[in-house]
C-alpha cells in the first residue's frame, strides 16, 4: 500500500514511475506503452487547472461576467459584433492569443489579437493573460452553444475540456423551453457540477434581488448547486474604485459569493479527481509501485518466512479489482445493446441520426447515473475513458453529413462489448441496482 497525504507526493510518485518506466526496457512483465500513457494522463489531471465553461442564452452577460472575473476586458460584450467560437482565457506571463483546431495544429498571435484569431475560423480561440484566478482556473465562453451550427463544437467542449460549468441567465427572466432545451444537452455529470449566475441583477429592484435568493422557481429547480444574482457594473465600479466602502459595493454586487462558490466547486472537483487517482494507483502491479516509490526514503522490509511471501503473492495476483464493472453490469449492456439491435432491425428509427442519439444515450446513461450501475461501479476504472470517448464520437456523428453513422455507431458499441467483457472478466460480484431504464 502507497500512503499518500498530500497532492505534491502523488505527483513525485507518478514523476519517478513515469522516469522509471521510460528509463527501464527490461521490466518484466513488459511494460504497455498504453500504461505509461495512462501515468502520464493521472500527472497532466494534477496540473492542469480546473476548466470552468460559461454556457447560456444569447445576451445573458456570459462576456461581462468572465470579463469582471479575471478583472480585465478581454472579450467584446458589444452586440452585433463578429461572432466568436469557444474562447479560452488562461494563465500566461504576458499577453498572448491562439488559434486552434481539433485536427491541426494552432497558430499563436503575440498581445491580444481576437479578430486576427477569429478570421483564421478557429474550433477554438485560447488567450493567455496574467491573472492570478487563472493560475488555479481556466475558463471557456461558450457564446454560440445556442446556434445550431456549432453546437457539434460546443458539445466537444463539454465533453472534453470541461470540469465545472457556469450557467448565466438574466435576473428576473423566465425559465424558457429554449433554455430547458440548451440546458438538457449538458452531460448529466457536469449538471452535477454547476452554477447558475443570474445576470443584470442591476437592474432589478432592492426587493427583486433579495428575492432571487428565495431559492424558489426555475431556475432553482434545475439542479444547479447554487443559484446566484450577479450586478456586473455595480462589481466593475468596486474593483476600480479607491475610495472607502468599496469592498462593501464589491460584496453588494454578488462577485464576492460567486468568486467563493467557484473556487469551492473547484476545490472539491479537484480532490475528486485526486482521490480517484490514487484509488487508481493503489491498483496498479506491485512492480509499478516499486519502480514509483522513493527508494532512499523507503525502509527496508523484514523478509516475510516462504509461506507467508507465497500467501501475499497468490492474494495480490488474484485481488479483484473492487473499482471495476461486474459481470452483472456486462450482462445488462449486452440486454441493452441487443435491444437496441432488435429495435433497428424492427424499423424503430426513422433515420441514422435517430439509431445514433440512442446509442449515445446509451453510453452517457451508464456513465452518468451511478445509481443504476451500483453505486461506484464504474468509478477510477479505465473503461469510463473508454466509455467517454465513445460518447464524444457518438455526439459528433450527429452533426456529421453524408456518413454512414448508423454503421459507425454499431461498431463503437461492438468495441465497448469487447471492452467491457474484458473488464469484467476477473472482478469481484458488485450488486447491480435494479432500475427502469429510459428509452431514446
Amino acid at each position: 500500500m502507497t500512503d499518500f497525504t498530500e497532492v505534491a507526493q502523488v505527483r513525485a510518485f507518478l514523476t519517478r514511475l513515469l522516469a522509471a518506466m521510460e528509463a527501464d526496457t527490461s521490466t518484466e512483465p513488459r511494460i504497455d506503452p498504453a500504461a505509461r500513457e495512462q501515468v502520464a494522463g493521472w500527472i497532466a489531471r494534477l496540473d492542469h487547472p480546473v476548466r470552468i465553461t460559461l454556457i447560456g442564452p444569447a445576451g445573458a452577460g456570459k462576456s461581462s461576467l468572465l470579463n469582471l472575473l479575471v478583472c480585465e476586458e478581454i472579450l467584446p460584450t458589444a452586440l452585433g459584433g463578429v461572432p466568436l467560437p469557444a474562447v479560452a482565457l488562461r494563465h500566461a506571463d504576458g499577453y498572448e492569443t491562439a488559434a486552434g483546431w481539433w485536427d491541426r495544429p494552432e497558430e499563436r498571435f503575440d498581445g491580444l489579437a481576437l479578430p486576427e484569431a477569429t478570421a483564421l475560423a478557429p474550433d477554438i480561440l485560447s488567450v493567455g493573460l496574467d491573472s492570478e484566478l487563472l493560475e488555479d482556473l481556466n475558463f471557456i465562453e461558450l457564446s454560440n452553444f445556442d446556434d445550431p451550427a456549432a453546437r457539434a463544437n460546443g458539445f466537444f467542449v463539454l465533453n472534453r475540456l470541461t470540469d465545472m460549468v457556469i450557467w448565466c441567465s438574466r435576473a428576473g427572466a423566465s425559465w424558457t423551453a429554449r433554455d430547458q432545451e440548451l440546458w438538457a444537452q449538458v452531460p448529466t455529470a457536469l449538471r452535477r457540477r454547476s452554477i447558475c449566475v443570474l445576470t443584470h441583477a442591476d437592474r432589478l429592484s432592492p426587493q427583486e434581488r433579495a428575492a432571487c435568493f428565495d431559492g424558489t422557481g426555475a431556475p432553482f429547480e434545475h439542479g444547479f448547486t447554487a443559484v446566484l444574482p450577479i450586478a456586473t457594473p455595480e462589481g466593475w465600479q468596486a474593483l476600480q474604485s479607491t475610495e472607502p466602502g468599496a469592498e462593501q459595493r464589491w460584496s453588494r454586487s454578488g462577485a464576492d459569493a460567486l468568486l467563493k462558490a467557484i473556487i469551492e466547486m473547484a476545490g472539491s472537483i479537484f480532490d475528486s479527481d485526486l482521490t480517484k487517482i490514487v484509488q487508481e494507483i493503489e491498483h496498479l502491479p506491485d512492480t509499478f509501485l516499486t519502480l514509483g516509490r522513493d527508494q532512499a526514503m523507503e525502509p527496508t522490509p523484514s523478509p516475510a518466512p516462504a509461506s507467508e511471501a507465497s500467501s501475499a503473492t497468490e492474494v495480490a495476483e488474484t485481488a479483484p479489482d473492487d473499482e471495476a464493472p461486474d459481470d452483472g453490469l456486462f450482462a445488462r449492456w449486452k440486454q441493452e445493446v441487443a435491444d437496441l439491435h432488435a429495435r433497428a432491425l424492427s424499423g424503430n428509427f426513422a433515420a441514422d441520426g435517430d439509431f445514433v442519439e440512442a446509442c449515445c444515450a446509451l453510453v452517457g446513461e451508464f456513465l452518468d447515473e451511478p445509481d443504476a450501475l451500483g453505486g461506484r461501479a464504474f468509478a477510477g476504472h479505465w473503461l469510463t475513458e473508454e466509455f467517454e470517448k465513445a460518447r464524444d464520437l457518438l455526439v459528433l456523428m450527429q452533426y456529421e453529413a453524408d456518413s454512414p453513422a448508423g454503421a459507425a455507431a454499431a461498431l463503437l458499441l461492438a468495441q465497448l462489448t469487447d471492452d467491457l467483457a474484458w473488464g469484467a472478466s476477473d472482478t469481484a460480484g458488485v450488486e447491480i441496482a435494479e432500475k427502469p431504464r429510459k428509452r431514446a
